[in-house]
């Protein structure tokens, strides 16, 4: 579930800012994700973090998506462990919907491929978070176990 209120700032050793216009921490709103989010109501400094409650393989796919994604894999120190970059975008349920690469990880942003941000981001940098402490946005995770 995810609303205007829940957004927050994630920090780039640069100090770039990631603006994360939505937390995603319940079953169905981390399955539809970005879908049906138009490329103009998400702008190219935003991001989207999908939180789990626990490491595991993160699977993603792109229905009703309009615009490629870059896909962050991160740890639960928001260390970006991998990214699947420019995962093209679908447009319907319909077809052969575009997958990202399974890859177990904590966490996962999401934000536009090919922008100024998503060349600025690489394997093994920290992400700092920057705003209320996204543990109290989730459900049971290891911080409140």
């Amino acid at each position: 579930m995810w609303s205007s209120s829940d957004t927050g700032y994630f920090s780039l050793p640069d100090n770039t800012k990631i603006k994360v216009s939505r937390v995603l921490v319940d079953d169905y709103a981390r399955s539809r994700g970005l879908s049906g989010v138009k490329s103009s109501e998400f702008a190219d400094d935003e991001g989207a973090i999908f939180i789990f409650p626990r490491k595991g393989m993160r699977t993603f796919w792109m229905p009703n998506t309009f615009f490629d994604l870059d896909i962050i894999y991160l740890d639960d120190k928001f260390k970006i462990l991998s990214i699947d970059r420019n995962v093209k975008h679908h447009k319907s349920y319909e077809g052969d919907i575009p997958k990202a690469t399974p890859t177990i990880a904590w966490h996962v942003l999401e934000i536009k491929a090919r922008t100024a941000l998503s060349k600025k981001l690489n394997a093994g940098m920290v992400l700092k978070w920057t705003s209320q402490p996204l543990e109290q946005k989730a459900p049971k995770t290891r911080h409140s176990q």
